[in-house]
């Protein structure tokens, strides 16, 4: 049984094994590496974390506003066509 955020997941998590080698090829052959994703950034650190997947990370963020997470979200997104607009900016 694995745990995320101290919550225990029965199934696991499972990681794409592809995915995996190829980011370590990217790496060993000096690439920079980068995840964009439309997920929460937060929860995909966490996970990368979990899997020691080492990548600079862009994903949604929640506005903060007096320390106090909103359901607002952070502009430009990262999804849609706002991947590509975030990636441009890297």
């Amino acid at each position: 049984t694995d745990t995320l955020f101290d919550k225990k997941i029965p199934k696991g998590l499972k990681t794409r094994e592809g995915i995996i080698k190829l980011i370590d090829f990217c790496k060993n052959s000096g690439t920079e590496v980068w995840i964009i994703t439309a997920s929460n950034e937060v929860l995909v650190r966490k996970t990368m974390k979990h899997f020691n997947i080492q990548a600079d990370v862009v994903g949604v963020q929640n506005v903060v506003v007096n320390n106090i997470i909103t359901a607002n979200l952070e502009k430009p997104l990262s999804m849609f066509e706002g991947k590509v607009n975030v990636s441009k900016n890297l």
